[in-house]
């Protein structure tokens, strides 16, 4: 019996899943192995993915049709520990999927999204590393999505899109086209396929480990990241404080 995901705890509403890695494992599998192809949504959320739906309500009520959120960073599980709810995995893509990717269990994938050579060369690196998944094609970010990728996606027939356009454009797609893409899971995957490929370094461990890997990130690009950390971070803080009230009634 696969583990599904529940409603663990809300942020600003949006209703975070809080579970183990074997527990996640086990929803995975069951997805995977499953004959269903809804094209259900695996939304890995940061404060950034909560930013983006405060400061504007179409982007909100569009992102949260997503099917599945659980947390990608400290910023949300110090927001879940002040709802009352410690949150044990930090479900960090960039560390999540090739875990998954390694697990002994048959999985086909489709890689859409990112430029042309941190697209090749992340799924030339993925196949080579990871034997029991199977890479079934690929398609960069710089196309026509409707036209060039969707088809592709659909005669493909991978279990699992991998969408790496960046927020929210990339949930904006994967939401239009979710009965349609005949996959049983899509990945949020924003700016991944770039660790996936080597074109951007990991963090060294001693900031992962300490969840401080935004700052090493700021430190490489501080005119990019300016907005998403020097002032996104604090406000994500300020925003979700002031909420924490109205979302446990949710809870």
């Amino acid at each position: 019996m696969s583990s599904q995901p529940t409603k663990d705890v809300f942020i600003c509403g949006v209703p975070f899943w809080n579970p183990s890695y074997d527990e996640f494992f086990s929803w995975w599998k069951g997805v995977i192995e499953s004959e269903e192809r809804s094209g259900q949504i695996l939304c890995l959320a940061n404060p950034n993915t909560i930013n983006l739906m405060l400061w504007d309500k179409a982007v909100y009520d569009q992102l949260i049709q997503c099917d599945v959120w659980v947390n990608d960073g400290v910023g949300i599980r110090i927001a879940s520990k002040w709802r009352g709810v410690e949150m044990p995995y930090n479900f960090a893509g960039t560390d999540l999927m090739p875990k998954l990717f390694s697990e002994d269990l048959q999985q086909t994938a489709f890689f859409f999204g990112a430029k042309e050579e941190v697209n090749a060369k992340a799924v030339e690196i993925i196949s080579a590393k990871y034997p029991n998944l199977k890479i079934l094609g690929r398609q960069n970010g710089y196309c026509d999505w409707e036209k060039d990728a969707l088809p592709k996606i659909q005669d493909s027939g991978a279990d699992i899109l991998m969408c790496a356009l960046g927020q929210p454009k990339q949930e904006a797609f994967m939401i239009k086209h979710r009965a349609e893409m005949n996959v049983k899971v899509q990945v949020t995957c924003g700016g991944m396929f770039d660790f996936f490929s080597g074109v951007k370094p990991r963090a060294p461990k001693i900031f992962r480990a300490t969840g401080m890997e935004w700052l090493y990130r700021l430190s490489l690009e501080p005119k990019r990241m300016f907005m998403r950390y020097v002032y996104g971070n604090p406000y994500f803080l300020a925003r979700t404080f002031l909420a924490k009230g109205q979302d446990r009634k949710l809870m």
